[in-house]
C-alpha cells in the first residue's frame, strides 16, 4: 500500500532523517512530499538525500497562507490515491491533512516531534483547529510528548519510535575519522549535530567550552540562522582555534566516531535522533534534561544537566572526558531504537506497511 509523508521542508534535521529512513524501507510507490521547495533545489541543498529524488515531491509553498499550495497538493493526492498520509508538524498537518480529506485518503496520521511548541497558545490554537478539521490519528515520538498530547486533546495518542540503522551507525576507529575530517588527531573532541537555531542552545555549549580544559575542542556539524552570532561569540571568548564549524555534512555516521563525547545543550526538545545516532556509534552523550531527552539517553552512560547552565554543562563534560565510561550505550539503542521497531510502529499507525 502507498503512504505519503508530508514535511514542511526536506532539509537536514531529525524528523526529516526519520522520514527518509521510512521512505527507504517502504520504497517505490511511497513518497515524501515537501511543502516548501522544488525537488531539485532540495536535493542540491542536502545531497545525502539524492537516492530519494525519484520519490520526492516539492509542492513549492510560498510564505504565509498559500491556497494554491493546498490546491496543488489536493490534486496530487487525488491523482496518486495513497492509502495513508503521515504529516510531521503543524504546517503539514494543516495543508496535508485538509488536502487528504478533500482527496478522500482513507488514513490520515499525524506525528508530533516537538510537543513543547504547543505550550505557545497561538500554536496550540492552530493545532486544535487543524485536528478538528482533519481528525487525524495522533502519535508522538516520546512518552512525554504522547502524554502531553493526551492531556491536551483528550484523544488516543500512539507512541512511535525514532529508529536508526544499527549497521550504518556503528563504532569505528577514532583517528582515521579525525584524519578524514581534518580534525586534531590529539586531545579531546566533543561535538554536536544540530540546526544552528536558538532552541538548540549551541551558544550555551560555546560558553561551556570556555570553562573546559584548553586541550578540549568542539566540532559543530550543522548550519542555520545563528552561525554568524556563534562565530562572533567564539572570537569574543578567544575560542576560534578550538571550535570547528563544519557546516551541513552528509554521512553523519562517519563523523560521530571522531568524537570523545556528544553534547546536546538544547533549550527544548522532542526526542532527539542525534543523541540516538551518537550512542549507536558507541559515543557517550551529555545533554540538557529537557523534553524527551531523558528517554533518548542510556541511563548507564549519559550525563544530564539542567538547561541554560553553561557551568554545569562544562562540569559534566569534564567528568565524562576525565572519567570515561567503560560501558557502551550501543546496547541501549539496539533495545529501544531499532529501525525495525520504528517501521513496525509506523505500520501500526497507518495500517499500511509492515
Amino acid at each position: 500500500m502507498r503512504v505519503m509523508q508530508i514535511v514542511q521542508r526536506l532539509a537536514p534535521g531529525g524528523l526529516e532523517t526519520v522520514a527518509a529512513s521510512l521512505q527507504r524501507r517502504w520504497g517505490a510507490g511511497c513518497r515524501i512530499v515537501s511543502l516548501e521547495g522544488a525537488c531539485d533545489d532540495l536535493i542540491a541543498a542536502w545531497p545525502a538525500m539524492a537516492d530519494l529524488q525519484p520519490n520526492l515531491v516539492g509542492v513549492g509553498k510560498q510564505a504565509g497562507l498559500d491556497p494554491l499550495c493546498l490546491f496543488r497538493l489536493t490534486r496530487y493526492l487525488m491523482r496518486e490515491k495513497p492509502h495513508a498520509i503521515v504529516t510531521h508538524h503543524i504546517g503539514p498537518l494543516l495543508y496535508g491533512g485538509i488536502a487528504a480529506r478533500l482527496a478522500r485518503v482513507p488514513v490520515i496520521a499525524h506525528v508530533e516531534h516537538d510537543a513543547w511548541h504547543l505550550n505557545d497558545p497561538a500554536q496550540f490554537k492552530r493545532f486544535k483547529l487543524a485536528c478538528s478539521l482533519v481528525r487525524p490519528r495522533l502519535a508522538a515520538i516520546s512518552d512525554l510528548g504522547a502524554q502531553s498530547l493526551r492531556e491536551r486533546t483528550k484523544s488516543a495518542v500512539q507512541r512511535v519510535t525514532n529508529g536508526v540503522d544499527m549497521k550504518l551507525f556503528a563504532p569505528a576507529p577514532q583517528r582515521p575519522a579525525r584524519a578524514r575530517l581534518g580534525l586534531p588527531l590529539e586531545g579531546k573532541i566533543i561535538g554536536t549535530v544540530a540546526r544552528l537555531q536558538r532552541v538548540k542552545g549551541i551558544d550555551l555549549l560555546v560558553s561551556a567550552l570556555a570553562h573546559c580544559d584548553p586541550s578540549v575542542s568542539l566540532a559543530i556539524i550543522g548550519d542555520g540562522d545563528e552561525r554568524e552570532a556563534l562565530e562572533a561569540q567564539a572570537r569574543a571568548l578567544d575560542l576560534s582555534e578550538r571550535i570547528h564549524f563544519m557546516g551541513v555534512r552528509g554521512s553523519i555516521e562517519t563523523i560521530l566516531p571522531s568524537l570523545d563525547a556528544f553534547v546536546l545543550p538544547s533549550r527544548a526538545e522532542g526526542l532527539p535522533l542525534a543523541l540516538v545516532e551518537a550512542q549507536a556509534c558507541g559515543i557517550p552523550v551529555i545533554a540538557c534534561d529537557v523534553g524527551g531527552v531523558r528517554e533518548a539517553c542510556c541511563p548507564d552512560t549519559a550525563l544530564l544537566t539542567p538547561a541554560e547552565n553553561p557551568q554545569l554543562l562544562a562540569h559534566a563534560i569534564a567528568c565524562r572526558l576525565t572519567r570515561p565510561t567503560v560501558q557502551s550505550p550501543r546496547n541501549f539503542v539496539m533495545r529501544q531504537f531499532s529501525l525495525d521497531k520504528m517501521i513496525s510502529d509506523y505500520a501500526n499507525l497507518t495500517g499500511a506497511l509492515a
